[in-house]
């Protein structure tokens, strides 16, 4: 290799590094920000008017709804993974928490994937959930190519959590860590409650539009999109119940609705 060549490869390499490092380095501090830095909300929002909580959460202890006394002491953030999966095993099983859960930095990637529930992206290591398993399978060829209706029963194990959780105790559960939960929002930067973006992505499944089949695809690249530019355009929520089938998609969006019922009623 003549010196030339090696400078580019060597130019090449070290770029490709660099970004992967700051990659890794922006995902990190969503999890652990330091605490030295200046909240970012602290200069954007300068001069604003502070953000109205539409949807407080209120800790309270409700014989007849709520499990978790509000005086039982919190753990720390750093010490809140053991808790909350102990939480969650009592709630779906062993079984089931490990197939679907990812159980670390579990209040951090919860908080995430509100964050971006009603955004056009999001990437996969910032879910508490593993991938749904084997391959997404799709039927067709060309304009005909669609998604097997096969490939639904991938996300049987997701909706097997949602028929088996008791919704009153999961909702007990949150309220009485939420103060962990409004902790790692602002750490990514802003001034806002936690609990309103919950309201808000519990909202936009509900309103996920009723499942046409077939369902078209395109593959420009090396993923499949939709072929309906509407489709396209939904949130990451929302093409997630999408691929999930009819059957499944009505019982997350029905579940959605009670979750959002159970935590408004939380305030009365």
């Amino acid at each position: 290799m003549s010196i030339k060549s090696f400078i580019i490869v060597f130019l090449v390499l070290s770029g490709a590094g660099y970004a992967a490092y700051r990659w890794r380095a922006e995902i990190n501090s969503y999890f652990h920000p330091s605490t030295q830095s200046t909240n970012v909300a602290e200069i954007t929002n300068q001069g604003d008017e502070k953000p109205i909580e539409k949807f407080p959460v209120v800790r309270k202890h409700d014989p007849n709804n709520l499990t978790y006394d509000a005086d039982r002491k919190l753990p720390s953030m750093q010490e809140s993974d053991l808790v909350v999966q102990s939480e969650l095993i009592s709630l779906f099983g062993k079984d089931h928490f490990e197939k679907v859960f990812i159980p670390e930095d579990l209040i951090g990637h919860f908080v995430m994937t509100i964050v971006n529930a009603t955004e056009k992206k999001i990437q996969t290591q910032l879910l508490p959930f593993k991938a749904p398993e084997g391959k997404f399978l799709v039927s067709g060829s060309g304009a005909e190519m669609q998604i097997d209706s096969r490939n639904y029963d991938r996300y049987s194990p997701y909706v097997a959590l949602l028929q088996l959780v008791d919704a009153k105790k999961l909702v007990a559960l949150y309220s009485w860590l939420y103060s962990l939960f409004q902790e790692a929002y602002r750490d990514l930067g802003t001034d806002g409650f936690f609990n309103d973006k919950v309201i808000a992505a519990l909202d936009n499944i509900a309103e996920t539009p009723e499942i046409k089949e077939p369902i078209l695809l395109t593959r420009p690249l090396f993923y499949y999109k939709f072929a309906d530019p509407e489709l396209e355009s939904l949130s990451v929520a929302q093409k997630f119940i999408q691929r999930m089938g009819p059957g499944n998609a009505a019982l997350v969006k029905t579940m959605a609705r009670e979750f959002r019922r159970l935590l408004t009623h939380l305030n009365k």
